[in-house]
């Protein structure tokens, strides 16, 4: 005779239990039908819980008229109760109710309950009011769990777990403090903060998937959890701030543009492992980038005797615009503004935004940048003294920054002794937003909340937008033509905006010029025996030709880029929107424009830049003050005493 029972089981473990789970889902259905449309008449909410509940009641009493029909074992185990429906009704109150957390232990705790050891071995006992039923009846029936909830609670209990460390989900384990951890540490790995909003935007080639894949490929994968509940952590620790543009608004790097685009085409599985493994160095090389520079900022702050650091960009011209109206919201007939250039240069060992203001009458090109650089300079020195060492970041554009004009200026700066060495590196394209960046969107912040009309209001604005350290604001007075004045004496020089890195010394009174890719790289170019980079062209006695004396100002065109005449027109349509003193400011302005000594100096009379050259006010950089160090024969004397006292071993009397 063929037996219900399945072979090996336990002797209470019964098969036509599917037969039960059948007719329940039977029931499952045919009661949602009929709750589903008897709430298309229900008006309110109230209605509609209260149907609810009885819906619920009225599943759990076809759920007990189930279960007497379809008995969980051939034993028939459960009709040992005289009233069935209230036991089971109980005993769900009891553990079915109850947080999640506390469930398990719970449960734990009513399973560790059933073992009974017989015949030096263990086995369980399920026991409901005193009465011993099937592990059926008394999981599914009484307990009310499922048939994988018993199992994993079982192994549980046999692997010796007493309580159940379970955290609620707005609370973090082991597992999410690290997957946390990992969140912050990606996006400060590869996260732009944009200037304008303060928002953190990650690469366009990356996504929330290529986090998770780091996360799971650093860790062991008893640490990890899964990618929904990573998916959770993100956005809660994010909450909105950071994101994966599809497109971005800032400078766009063109090899994760690329990747972007050929991985969302390709299909094929090798490759795509291709394709990733060169984002991942990609995105790798970008970090290493990063990470020297915030090498070399610490190196700044910690000894600013030594090394200076500097920082230049310039900030969307957009936001710096007058007359600037709190909000953004311009009044109907001022539409032309006066355009306003802010540049700055952060210098890394005080913390002090060196902004300098125009409203572009002088073109901003490789003289703009080397000026901005040479005022910032000057006004770091100390005792007409600089630090031995002087690192510059720059963006990687040729238009300002990127020229041989730069290396002319440098080399000509190491030349005269002004500083003994100055490196000078350029970051990725679509990578080089830092934390002068930071100080930019922390201006357009607080000018969104704030009404400027005059440039000496927006320069006292931006003063106070921060408050320690306070920026330096100076209206750029004067502008030296670099260009014209290096031109004569710089040699051809070629290939050099494929290098990112350069570093400039003086041996022998020569100027020595090294370059890498970048700057993670380790071999400086050129080599030992290869030629040497020429920078200045060489006299007839053998001497470089250093430029003479100091260049000539750049000529100021006040209708350079915009009309003052539209924008006097559109003042005087806006002038309900201006006081007295605002008023009689723009009439000042537009009596002498190129005369700041008249509607500048009688506000801010200490805000000009330098009218001086960098060479009349900084001589010999400042040497460095070593400790004096002891002979050599002093040292191996008190080395050999420290290893003596340390292997000495007298005995103990």
């Amino acid at each position: 005779m063929d037996t219900p029972f399945a072979k090996g089981r336990d002797c209470f473990y019964d098969t036509n239990t599917d037969d039960i789970h059948s007719s329940t889902m039977a029931v499952f259905k045919d009661l949602s039908s009929r709750c589903d449309n008897s709430y298309l008449d229900t008006p309110t909410v109230k209605e509609s819980s209260q149907r609810q509940r009885a819906a619920v009641r009225s599943l759990r009493e076809d759920f007990i008229s189930v279960t007497r029909e379809k008995s969980c074992c051939y034993k028939r185990c459960t009709n040992q109760f005289a009233d069935l429906s209230s036991t089971i009704k109980v005993w769900q109150r009891q553990h079915g109710t109850i947080e999640r957390s506390r469930k398990q232990n719970k449960l734990l705790k009513l399973f560790r309950r059933t073992n009974i050891k017989r015949n030096n071995s263990w086995s369980h006992e399920f026991l409901v009011e005193g009465k011993v039923v099937c592990r059926t009846a008394w999981s599914q029936f009484f307990v009310g769990i499922s048939p994988r909830t018993y199992h994993r609670i079982k192994h549980k209990v046999m692997d010796g777990c007493i309580q159940d460390h379970r955290f609620p989900r707005n609370a973090y384990g082991d597992k999410g403090w690290l997957a946390r951890a990992h969140i912050e540490f990606f996006i400060s790995k590869h996260g732009d903060k944009m200037p304008d909003t303060g928002r953190t935007v990650l690469p366009v080639c990356s996504t929330i998937k290529d986090a998770y894949a780091e996360y799971s490929n650093l860790y062991q994968k008893n640490d990890l959890i899964g990618p929904r509940r990573f998916y959770q952590l993100w956005h809660s620790e994010t909450r909105g701030n950071v994101s994966f543009p599809k497109l971005c608004r800032m400078t766009k790097c063109n090899v994760c543009t690329t990747l972007k685009e050929a991985l969302g085409k390709e299909r094929n599985e090798e490759i795509r492992n291709t394709l990733m493994q060169q984002k991942k160095d990609h995105l790798m090389l970008a970090s290493s980038q990063r990470l020297g520079y915030s090498r070399r900022r610490c190196d700044a702050a910690r000894n600013p005797e030594d090394l200076l650091s500097l920082i230049f960009d310039s900030m969307d011209n957009r936001k710096t615009n007058i007359p600037h109206f709190r909000g953004w919201c311009d009044p109907k007939g001022m539409d032309t503004k006066l355009l306003t250039h802010v540049g700055a240069v952060l210098c890394h060992n005080n913390g002090v935004l060196h902004s300098f203001m125009d409203f572009n009458e002088i073109p901003h090109n490789s003289n703009y940048m080397l000026t901005c650089i040479m005022n910032c300079i000057m006004y770091q020195s100390v005792d007409g003294a600089l630090p031995r060492r002087c690192s510059v970041q720059l963006d990687n554009t040729a238009k300002e920054n990127k020229h041989k004009y730069m290396l002319g200026f440098f080399g000509y700066l190491v030349m005269l002794d002004i500083f003994e060495e100055v490196e000078v590196n350029f970051l990725m394209v679509g990578h080089t937003h830092e934390d002068i960046d930071q100080r930019f969107s922390i201006f357009s912040r607080h000018l969104r909340k704030n009404t400027a009309m005059t440039l000496v209001e927006l320069a006292n604005e931006l003063e106070r937008s921060i408050s320690h350290p306070p920026p330096k604001v100076m209206y750029l007075n004067e502008v030296y033509d670099f260009k014209s004045w290096l031109e004569p004496v710089l040699c051809n020089i070629s290939q050099f905006s494929f290098h990112h890195h350069f570093r400039f010394n003086k041996v022998n009174d020569k100027l020595v010029v090294k370059y890498k890719k970048w700057e993670s790289d380790e071999i400086w170019r050129p080599a030992v025996g290869d030629p040497p980079i020429q920078i200045f062209n060489i006299g007839e006695d053998g001497k470089y030709l250093l430029p003479f004396g100091r260049p000539k100002l750049v000529l100021k065109d006040a209708s350079h880029k915009q009309d003052l005449q539209s924008l006097k027109a559109s003042i005087a349509s806006g002038k309900v929107h201006l006081d007295s003193s605002q008023r009689a400011w723009w009439d000042s302005f537009f009596e002498h424009p190129l005369n700041p000594t008249v509607w500048w100096l009688p506000f801010r009379p200490e805000s000009l830049s330098h009218n001086g050259w960098i060479t009349d006010q900084i001589g010999h950089f400042r040497m460095q003050e070593k400790v004096p160090s002891s002979t050599d024969e002093e040292r191996l004397a008190e080395m050999g005493r420290l290893k003596e006292k340390q292997s000495n071993c007298p005995a103990v009397s």
